[in-house]
């Protein structure tokens, strides 16, 4: 499930560029994303799917964590939405890439907020290092950067870095949400698309009153595939609420890492989206398949704060011993 929550996040960016063409207007795309998001969400919200009600935490909430991961969805659609496209996809998602690690990394050897602490080795990180060499190598017939726009590129890197960590942090604000407030994670989800799609209406609104010009918006040259990127952003969000806990932050992420890249490299291959078709060279596959090895490292290395082999004693009483 979190492989295929990366897919989407990689096919949402795709599709709101794509929506943007034809409405030539990049926040009338993502506002229609979050307005498709929101839908689908409410379609479902009345629902259990099959999750058992969390009893709630008698500890208190500040108000702020209700709403900043709708400002992160908002802030992270729209730089994919807009320097996306300037950037490169792929250079675009190297730099999440390296926000999302890099932020899980520390989540989970903290255990921030209501995450459990899952700790971090030496081996987890060089894992972890591993993903993002490979990630770049997938990336590295699009990383040159002109040196006559050179500012404005590391600008838009770092951009794309601080939407990285911001994804990280989201997924930690409505897991903890979930946990405290006993909310199925679809609900919580349905709020943070909600406050997203405030604001990006809000950041339109005045686009239009700057730009008279993107008032005229041509519905009909689009297609009604181009709306289904607020659909994918919606499942990711509920999604990672899901998962994280069970999995981790930083493993969550790193198969997150994995979807997106394999559904860079099936975009970018078959021209998907209305995305230019490019060729894929062998660096691209040996980097994707080095994602997905690091992927699977990760998961198998045993954490710090758990026994590699537990024993009974003969009395009945468990103890950990350490295999040599």
């Amino acid at each position: 499930m979190a492989l295929v929550a990366g897919a989407g996040l990689a096919a949402q960016a795709s599709l709101n560029s794509a929506l943007a063409s034809p409405l030539q207007s990049s926040y009338a795309a993502i506002s229609c994303s979050f307005l498709c998001g929101v839908f689908s969400l409410c379609l479902v919200v009345p629902f259990s799917l099959g999750q058992k009600r969390r009893e709630k935490s008698e500890r208190s909430i500040h108000f702020l964590l209700w709403i900043i991961p709708g400002l992160i969805g908002a802030f992270y659609v729209s730089m994919a939405t807009t320097i996306g496209p300037t950037l490169g996809f792929s250079m675009f998602f190297i730099c999440v890439v390296c926000g999302q690690l890099s932020a899980g990394v520390v989540v989970d050897q903290w255990g921030l907020l209501d995450i459990p602490q899952k700790g971090v080795t030496v081996a987890k990180i060089s894992a972890v290092a591993f993903v993002l060499a490979g990630a770049g190598l997938s990336a590295s017939d699009e990383m040159e950067v002109s040196s006559e726009s050179h500012g404005l590129t590391v600008l838009y890197m770092f951009l794309a870095l601080l939407s990285g960590i911001g994804t990280a942090v989201q997924v930690v604000i409505t897991s903890t949400l979930a946990s405290r407030r006993g909310i199925w994670p679809h609900r919580i989800a349905l709020l943070a698309f909600s406050t997203g799609c405030v604001v990006v209406l809000i950041i339109w609104g005045v686009t239009l009153i700057v730009d008279t010009d993107g008032r005229n918006l041509d519905f009909n040259a689009s297609e009604p595939w181009m709306f289904g990127g607020g659909s994918l952003g919606a499942f990711y969000v509920a999604a990672s609420i899901s998962l994280a806990p069970k999995l981790g932050v930083a493993l969550f992420l790193v198969c997150v890492v994995a979807g997106q890249l394999a559904m860079a490299l099936a975009i970018d291959s078959e021209g998907l989206f209305q995305q230019s078709q490019k060729d894929i060279g062998t660096e691209r596959i040996i980097g994707l398949v080095c994602v997905f090895m690091g992927v699977v490292v990760y998961r198998f290395l045993p954490s710090p704060s758990q026994p590699l082999v537990q024993t009974k004693s003969p009395k009945g009483i468990s103890s950990n011993e350490v295999s040599p």
